[in-house]
Protein backbone atom coordinates (compact mmCIF):
# COMPACT_ATOMS: atom_id res chain seq x y z
CA UNK A 1 0.00 0.00 0.00
CA UNK A 2 1.49 3.51 -1.02
CA UNK A 3 2.07 6.32 1.97
CA UNK A 4 -0.31 9.14 0.08
CA UNK A 5 0.31 13.21 1.61
CA UNK A 6 -2.49 15.34 0.49
CA UNK A 7 -2.94 18.49 2.14
CA UNK A 8 -6.17 18.78 4.01
CA UNK A 9 -7.63 22.21 2.91
CA UNK A 10 -8.31 20.46 -0.38
CA UNK A 11 -11.62 18.48 0.68
CA UNK A 12 -11.97 17.76 -3.02
CA UNK A 13 -8.58 15.36 -3.25
CA UNK A 14 -9.13 14.37 0.26
CA UNK A 15 -12.80 12.71 -0.66
CA UNK A 16 -11.03 11.08 -3.57
CA UNK A 17 -8.35 9.35 -2.21
CA UNK A 18 -10.46 8.06 0.82
CA UNK A 19 -12.74 7.11 -1.87
CA UNK A 20 -10.55 5.01 -3.68
CA UNK A 21 -8.66 3.52 -1.10
CA UNK A 22 -12.02 2.35 0.94
CA UNK A 23 -12.58 0.75 -2.79
CA UNK A 24 -9.46 -0.95 -2.97
CA UNK A 25 -9.00 -2.71 0.21
CA UNK A 26 -13.09 -3.52 -0.91
CA UNK A 27 -11.85 -4.99 -3.69
CA UNK A 28 -8.86 -7.28 -1.69
CA UNK A 29 -11.35 -8.07 0.96
CA UNK A 30 -13.92 -9.80 -1.20
CA UNK A 31 -12.14 -12.10 -3.99
CA UNK A 32 -14.50 -12.08 -6.98
CA UNK A 33 -14.95 -15.88 -7.14
CA UNK A 34 -16.26 -15.91 -3.38
CA UNK A 35 -19.58 -16.56 -3.95
CA UNK A 36 -20.50 -20.04 -5.57
CA UNK A 37 -23.01 -22.13 -5.71
CA UNK A 38 -22.73 -25.44 -3.43
CA UNK A 39 -23.70 -28.72 -5.42
CA UNK A 40 -26.44 -31.11 -4.06
CA UNK A 41 -23.36 -33.61 -2.17
CA UNK A 42 -22.02 -30.68 -0.71
CA UNK A 43 -25.22 -29.13 0.75
CA UNK A 44 -26.07 -33.00 2.37
CA UNK A 45 -22.53 -33.03 3.63
CA UNK A 46 -22.95 -29.34 5.40
CA UNK A 47 -26.08 -30.60 6.88
CA UNK A 48 -25.12 -33.79 7.64
CA UNK A 49 -21.72 -32.21 9.58
CA UNK A 50 -24.11 -29.18 11.17
CA UNK A 51 -25.86 -32.51 12.51
CA UNK A 52 -23.06 -33.30 15.17
CA UNK A 53 -25.42 -31.92 18.43
CA UNK A 54 -28.15 -34.66 17.71
CA UNK A 55 -25.51 -37.38 16.92
CA UNK A 56 -27.15 -39.74 19.76
CA UNK A 57 -30.94 -39.52 18.10
CA UNK A 58 -29.62 -39.92 14.60
CA UNK A 59 -27.69 -43.36 16.06
CA UNK A 60 -30.69 -44.33 17.89
CA UNK A 61 -32.63 -43.59 14.66
CA UNK A 62 -30.49 -45.60 12.35
CA UNK A 63 -30.21 -48.60 14.92
CA UNK A 64 -33.95 -48.76 14.84
CA UNK A 65 -34.39 -48.18 10.97
CA UNK A 66 -31.58 -50.18 9.61
CA UNK A 67 -31.78 -53.37 12.40
CA UNK A 68 -35.97 -53.68 13.24
CA UNK A 69 -37.63 -52.15 10.18
CA UNK A 70 -35.22 -52.64 6.81
CA UNK A 71 -33.16 -55.18 6.92
CA UNK A 72 -36.13 -57.57 8.16
CA UNK A 73 -38.38 -56.24 5.61
CA UNK A 74 -36.01 -56.97 2.89
CA UNK A 75 -34.61 -60.01 4.02
CA UNK A 76 -38.18 -61.34 4.27
CA UNK A 77 -39.06 -60.08 0.69
CA UNK A 78 -35.72 -61.83 -0.29
CA UNK A 79 -36.60 -65.05 0.89
CA UNK A 80 -40.54 -64.63 -0.24
CA UNK A 81 -38.94 -64.37 -3.56
CA UNK A 82 -36.70 -67.63 -3.26
CA UNK A 83 -34.28 -66.96 -1.46
CA UNK A 84 -31.31 -66.38 -3.97
CA UNK A 85 -28.35 -66.24 -1.18
CA UNK A 86 -26.35 -63.29 -3.70
CA UNK A 87 -28.99 -61.02 -2.43
CA UNK A 88 -28.16 -61.68 1.52
CA UNK A 89 -24.70 -60.32 1.36
CA UNK A 90 -25.71 -57.11 0.15
CA UNK A 91 -27.98 -56.35 2.44
CA UNK A 92 -26.03 -57.78 5.37
CA UNK A 93 -22.95 -55.61 4.34
CA UNK A 94 -24.91 -51.90 4.21
CA UNK A 95 -26.35 -53.10 7.55
CA UNK A 96 -22.96 -54.00 9.20
CA UNK A 97 -21.04 -50.96 7.85
CA UNK A 98 -24.04 -48.46 9.01
CA UNK A 99 -24.29 -50.02 12.65
CA UNK A 100 -20.15 -50.48 12.83
CA UNK A 101 -20.12 -46.53 11.72
CA UNK A 102 -22.29 -45.83 15.11
CA UNK A 103 -20.69 -48.27 17.15
CA UNK A 104 -17.42 -46.71 16.28
CA UNK A 105 -18.57 -42.82 17.40
CA UNK A 106 -17.89 -41.75 14.12
CA UNK A 107 -18.81 -38.14 13.80
CA UNK A 108 -22.08 -37.51 11.63
CA UNK A 109 -20.50 -36.18 8.23
CA UNK A 110 -20.04 -40.24 8.48
CA UNK A 111 -22.87 -41.75 10.07
CA UNK A 112 -25.78 -39.84 8.14
CA UNK A 113 -24.14 -40.97 4.77
CA UNK A 114 -23.71 -44.47 5.52
CA UNK A 115 -27.17 -44.80 6.63
CA UNK A 116 -28.03 -43.47 3.49
CA UNK A 117 -26.02 -45.58 1.21
CA UNK A 118 -28.05 -48.88 3.18
CA UNK A 119 -30.91 -47.51 2.65
CA UNK A 120 -30.52 -47.43 -0.97
CA UNK A 121 -28.69 -50.79 -0.37
CA UNK A 122 -31.40 -52.20 0.72
CA UNK A 123 -34.06 -50.75 -1.91
CA UNK A 124 -32.23 -52.00 -4.71
CA UNK A 125 -31.92 -55.34 -2.97
CA UNK A 126 -36.00 -54.99 -2.85
CA UNK A 127 -35.96 -53.91 -6.83
CA UNK A 128 -33.41 -56.60 -8.18
CA UNK A 129 -35.53 -59.52 -6.01
CA UNK A 130 -38.06 -58.19 -8.31
CA UNK A 131 -36.57 -57.98 -11.32
CA UNK A 132 -34.84 -60.77 -11.44
CA UNK A 133 -36.54 -63.56 -9.29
Amino acid sequence: METVHINLNDTQKTDNVIAQQFVQAKAQAIPYNAVQTLSLWQRFMQYAAAQQPNRFGWLAFSFFMQGCVLVPITLMIVVMRGNPFELWIPCLVGFVITETTNLAAMPTKVTIPVFWAGVIIDLLVVASCFLFY
